[in-house]
């Protein structure tokens, strides 16, 4: 007998999904070290993957209409994220223990940030690690946006979730981003690797071909 293929982790898929949808609207493809980027892809994932529980269809066989219209504003996506993930299993609360990559997603995506924290070049110079390995140094503090480059709100607080959900729903991440239409063509970036809560997912970054 013939041993039973391994279906694909849903949470997996909907990263994979998402990563595409992103890096199809930009000709570099998805850049790990930006903070929009990484904010759309997670939107992206959660509401692939909070459609999955609630209706009960493969990521890959949802339709990006049925996506698209929850990405409409950052409350309809909460509403269908705290709806649905609770019963999946998923403890959103700040307190609860990590280790959940998709709880972890989610609460990046709901975090606030500090607008005028230090940059990350600013205290992670190689005389700081040098000095750290002889003598105490104070925990350096969080780098503004967590290292990342950011162009969307850089003097708001605002969460990710808030600051990016409307931007999601650009023609740029529609169903067209992910699926050539009849005579369109695709470019390939090489393999790359995202890395989402302590876990990697290699992909490759596709968009139309011009």
């Amino acid at each position: 007998m013939t041993p039973r293929a391994e279906l694909p982790d849903p949470w997996d898929a909907a990263v994979r999904r998402a990563t595409y949808a992103t890096a199809a609207h930009s000709l570099g493809g998805m850049d790990e070290a930006c903070w929009d980027d990484v904010a759309m892809r997670g939107i992206v994932a959660v509401v692939h993957y909070a459609l999955h529980l609630r209706d009960r269809h493969p990521v890959d066989q949802i339709h990006w209409q049925t996506v698209l219209w929850q990405l409409r504003d950052h409350e309809r996506v909460t509403e269908l994220v705290t709806a649905v993930l609770p019963g999946g299993g998923h403890d959103l609360a700040r307190t609860a223990a990590p280790g959940d990559p998709v709880t972890e997603c989610w609460r990046w995506l709901t975090r606030t940030w500090d607008p005028v924290a230090p940059v990350k070049s600013a205290f992670a110079q190689p005389a700081l690690a040098r000095a750290a390995e002889t003598v105490w140094v104070p925990q350096a503090p969080e780098p503004r946006w967590g290292g990342m480059s950011r162009g969307i709100g850089t003097s708001l607080p605002d969460p990710a979730l808030v600051r990016n959900s409307s931007g999601v729903s650009r023609a740029s991440l529609s169903h067209q981003g992910c699926t050539p239409g009849p005579g369109g063509g695709r470019r390939t970036a090489p393999l790359g690797v995202s890395e989402i809560a302590g876990k990697r997912y290699s992909f490759e970054t596709r968009g139309l071909a011009a």
